[in-house]
């Protein structure tokens, strides 16, 4: 049943990253505007902001894999689950300022969660069913 839970939070956490790729298309976004990123180094305008974007895909479809590779044990989820978190951080990082603050602490304290239980059980981690 655990082994369920964590692959349903890991998955759900990937589903998580189309909110942030709607938010560089202009949507939800907070009262700043833009992130610190896209208007005090690059001045780059909303379609600019919207294609890079896009790089939110990649720790969408990292999680989702990962969390089905985690489910069912496949070898190398968790290289997919490490980088796919290293990411998703990254671009919180670059987009801080424009998402919701609440969301994105928590959305990279998972991210930091995941890296360090990675790391921690070195590529040891697998949790019976």
């Amino acid at each position: 049943m655990v082994h369920l839970l964590l692959a349903l939070a890991l998955f759900m956490h990937g589903i998580g990253h189309a909110l942030f790729v709607a938010n560089a298309w202009g949507y939800w976004r907070t009262d700043a505007g833009h992130g610190w990123l896209f208007t005090q180094i690059l001045h780059a305008g909303q379609a600019t902001e919207g294609v890079i974007g896009l790089l939110w895909l990649v720790p969408l479809a990292g999680f989702v894999g990962g969390a089905w590779g985690f489910y069912s044990q496949t070898p190398g989820w968790q290289p997919l689950l490490l980088v796919a978190a290293a990411i998703s951080a990254l671009l919180i990082l670059l987009w801080w300022g424009s998402i919701n603050s609440a969301s994105a602490l928590l959305a990279l304290a998972f991210n930091l969660a995941v890296i360090a239980v990675i790391l921690w059980q070195g590529g040891r981690m697998a949790i019976p069913n």
